[in-house]
Parts: structure tokens; sequence; C-alpha cells
């Protein structure tokens, strides 16, 4: 055997040793290398309506073995809308409805970060005194809305532009109005620290929607939730 494998390379005169003999045998016929599992990449695409909304992110920004805004199926994916001043972030829209996680599908995903254009409405309003010192929606409702920044650290919001610092609070950051009344509040993605009262929801009977998701809530949900006929979106998680 060592006499046939010595004349295959030319050595026939040589005499192998034992570890000659591996090393030769590992030469001409080397391991074979793994083969690597194919992967299967979608791409992710993030748009802005409108485009100065803000700036959507996703993270992480791609799967392993996969281009930057693309995924493989199943992985789990955190949204930021990435909102900028004088906007409040609304929901994502896209092929599925989510909040802010979600898993990616097997197929490529476009979701749509929508953002409502903030603009003060009410210029060279007086300062804030307090709630009596308004005209613009009932005193409760005004109350409601002190209460919510003093319980959740407003001081220390990501945006609380003309919070307690107008006597307008339809101008307010996130604050809707209509018919006199507090319609809405959008104050999702904001730092908001503390837990929710009663005095939020009995305070303020007109919302039709409420986004106060990705923030630092803790307590349970009030029970005075149930009493709302009018609320429609409510974004809590």
């Amino acid at each position: 055997m060592i006499e046939k494998l010595g004349k295959l390379v030319g050595w026939s005169s040589i005499v192998f040793s034992s570890g000659i003999m591996i090393g030769i045998i590992l030469a001409l016929f080397p391991a074979s290398k793994p083969v690597s599992a194919q992967v299967t990449c979608y791409s992710l695409t993030l748009v802005s309506n409108p485009g100065a909304g803000g700036m959507p992110t996703a993270s992480p920004i791609n799967s392993n073995g996969c281009n930057p805004n693309e995924y493989v199926s199943g992985e789990h994916i955190t949204l930021d809308p990435g909102t900028n001043v004088g906007y409040v972030f609304d929901n994502w829209f896209g092929e599925t409805t989510i909040d802010n996680t979600f898993v990616m599908p097997a197929s490529n995903l476009t979701l749509t970060s929508n953002y409502i254009n903030f603009a003060p409405q009410y210029l060279n309003s007086s300062p804030f005194t307090d709630c009596t010192s308004q005209t613009q929606i009932d005193v409760t409702e005004c109350d409601a809305l002190s209460t919510l920044y003093n319980d959740t650290s407003g001081s220390a919001w990501k945006y609380n532009t003309e919070w307690l610092t107008t006597n307008t609070p339809c101008s307010w950051y996130g604050v809707s109005c209509g018919g006199g009344h507090v319609t809405g509040l959008s104050l999702g993605y904001n730092n908001l620290v503390g837990a929710l009262t009663d005095t939020l929801f009995d305070g303020l009977p007109y919302l039709y929607w409420l986004y106060l998701n990705n923030n630092s809530l803790t307590g349970s949900i009030p029970s005075s939730i149930g009493s709302h006929i009018y609320l429609g979106r409510l974004y809590l998680q």
C-alpha cells in the first residue's frame, strides 16, 4: 500500500513513517467544507407621511446574513417613528396593522409612519395661571390635562410645548379639540413616566382617540375607561 502510494506521487524510494503517511493522505484527500445554508432575505421599506413628519427607523437594522433593511422571515423588529418637532406620531400603516413591534413575514414589506402636523392655532396667548383662567375648554377637562402632566413628569416629557405655560390648552402639544372639548391626545413615544388615574378618563369624556403608547406608564388601566362612549382608538402599550 505504501509503495503504491509512493509510486503515485513519484516518491517510491522514500521510507514512509506513520506521521508522513497521515500527512500525505490528508493532503490528497482534504476534508470537505460544510455547505452554508442559503439565507432568504426580505426588504423592509419605511416611509414617512408627510415626509417632514419624522424619520422612522427599525431595530435591528438587518438580520444576520442580510443587507441593511433586509430580514429573514420570523425576525422580531421594533420600530421608532422618529417624530420631528412640530408633529405627533399617529400610526403605522402598511401590509399589516401593527403598533411598534412585529414579526417579519416571508415577503417584502412597506410600512408608512403617519404623522399629524401640530401647528399652534393660537398666537399671542396669555400665560397659564390655572384652569379657570382659560376659556377654550371646560375647567374639568383642563384639570384632567394638568393632572396628567403632573402625574407623568410632564416637565421631563420629550415634547411638552405650551403645556401649562399658555392659557390655550388646545394648542398644547398633542392636544386636539373640537366643539369646545378635548377630542384627542397624541403623546406616544414622549417619555411619560407614572400611572394613569380615573381623573384622566372622567375629566375627558369626549375623547375620540388616546395615544399613550411607548412610554413608561405603570399600574392598571383605570376602570372609568369603560364609560367612554366616543373613544375609538386607544394605544397604551
